[in-house]
């Protein structure tokens, strides 16, 4: 029993967990509002947009796609960011998907042996990204409505993402893990089915399939609730407001809004929230980059659900937030240095396409074809660096 109180986190945390249930029965409306918030969030905007993808994503891993696609990017992906050829797959689904499916298919290919666990965090710090949707749609049209604010944010986003990638693999060790290229003499087919297991009936992929995306999906939407309910106590609080009084003097004679901090603050614990008092601000380069950096860091919401699945393989969840906080920087520095070179006026932004009303996106058809345009044009890369990389080396 000293043993256990000698550690001051074992006692610090069930306090502040009682502090939260007090608060809870304190102030019942709030936080049932703040459920309730989170919970629609989750059932009108993520589930539809997010099941799909994980359902197809499972399939793809089963029946052996990933490795064929892994095969054929690993000259690529070993040359640029020192992972596996299948981290190409954990890229696209993780930029056109959104968060948190990078990391969970990180962490599906640490399971399944395709890539080691140091590998895994750092795939899962440039892959674990925001859809377009997200950005376009939600930040674009919706808080700004403007089209080139979206797209502006999106390039920063997924430029600061590559971006960090490119900066850890120059930190990574040369390591002997998972992910080596076949011999010589054996194509890519019979290289993919000599490494599968035993194939399943495709009725169990898909039986199993759904299963588990359906108990992802759940798990979600938990973390949406609680960290709904978290941001609200914390408002309650007035955490946010206090950190914007203390900061205003330090601020404001660099002529930086004191607001930010704030906004910044709620973004590092939950992104959407943060995004939106954000955009309060108006279209400034100090604004944009705080929003990007928001966006690119992911907060805390989207790391636990990132960390749920990342820790059951095994990998780094230190390390996974490090490189997030750098993707964020990265992000954020690039849009505060090209603001002023891209010229982002205020327009109208096309809301029937970003926000979801035309029919062809109105579930979750607009992140649906962008995959598969993605995934086609992996292929079409895999194939040309084939056809160019003659001479296969180990790299690790």
């Amino acid at each position: 029993m000293r043993k256990l109180l000698s550690r001051p986190v074992n006692y610090i945390i069930p306090l502040v967990v009682a502090f939260f249930n007090f608060l809870l029965i304190l102030f019942p409306g709030d936080i049932v509002e703040a459920a309730r918030t989170g919970l629609l969030l989750w059932f009108n905007n993520v589930l539809p947009a997010l099941l799909p993808f994980i359902i197809g994503t499972n399939i793809l891993a089963a029946v052996g796609f990933v490795g064929l696609l892994g095969k054929l990017l690993d000259p690529v992906m070993m040359a640029l960011f020192r992972v596996p050829g299948a981290g190409g797959f954990a890229l696209v689904t993780g930029m056109m998907s959104g968060y948190p499916m990078g990391a969970k298919t990180a962490a599906t290919l640490v399971q399944s042996g395709q890539v080691s666990a140091s590998q895994g965090w750092r795939l899962a710090a440039f892959c674990n990204n925001s859809g377009p949707l997200f950005i376009l749609g939600a930040v674009g049209a919706g808080l700004f409505s403007n089209a080139g604010v979206g797209y502006f944010i999106m390039f920063c986003h997924y430029a600061g993402a590559i971006a960090a990638g490119l900066v850890t693999a120059r930190f990574a060790g040369r390591e002997t893990g998972p992910g080596r290229l076949a011999p010589d003499d054996k194509s890519t087919l019979v290289y993919v089915r000599e490494t599968r297991k035993r194939p399943k009936p495709f009725g169990e992929i898909l039986g199993t399939s759904v299963k588990n995306a359906m108990e992802t999906i759940v798990v979600v939407g938990g973390y949406i609730v609680l960290f709904a309910v978290i941001v609200r106590v914390l408002d309650i609080l007035g955490t946010f407001e206090v950190a914007q009084a203390l900061s205003q003097p330090f601020l404001e004679p660099l002529g930086v809004d004191a607001a930010l901090l704030a906004g910044i603050m709620v973004g590092m614990v939950e992104m959407t929230n943060g995004s939106l008092r954000l955009s309060e601000a108006g279209i400034t380069a100090h604004t944009i980059a705080a929003l990007t950096f928001v966006i690119s860091f992911g907060g805390f919401s989207i790391h636990a659900q990132s960390v749920s699945f990342l820790s059951k393989a095994g990998v780094s969840a230190g390390g996974y937030i490090a490189g997030k906080l750098l993707h964020g920087l990265i992000s954020a520095g690039l849009a505060f240095a090209a603001f002023g070179l891209f010229g982002i006026t205020p327009r109208e932004a096309a809301p029937a396409f970003f926000q979801g009303d035309a029919p062809i996106i109105r579930v979750f058809g607009y992140s649906s074809a962008l995959f598969l345009i993605s995934i086609i044009g992996f292929i079409a890369l895999a194939a040309i660096c084939r056809v160019l990389v003659k001479k296969r080396r180990r790299r690790f």
